[in-house]
């Protein structure tokens, strides 16, 4: 629910902050809801990392104070 809301209010999806430890992406549920919420794309990895990036960018716009981080640790 958290993420329909971010990506509603034009946030990006928010739950792209949690991924899997041992593949660093999120599980497929984030990628089924991306789907459910008209989001295209072929390449996981891909959507993850510009996703990430968008989320990042909107928060960071928010708050200036906010590092610049990797989704890669």
């Amino acid at each position: 629910d958290l993420s329909r809301q971010s990506n509603r209010a034009g946030l990006g999806m928010l739950s792209v902050v949690v991924v899997n430890q041992a593949t660093g992406l999120p599980g497929e549920g984030f990628f089924e809801l991306a789907r459910s919420l008209d989001r295209d794309f072929e390449h996981q990895e891909e959507f993850f990392n510009s996703e990430f990036e968008l989320v990042c960018q909107k928060f960071r716009d928010i708050d200036e104070r906010i590092p610049p981080i990797s989704p890669h640790g």
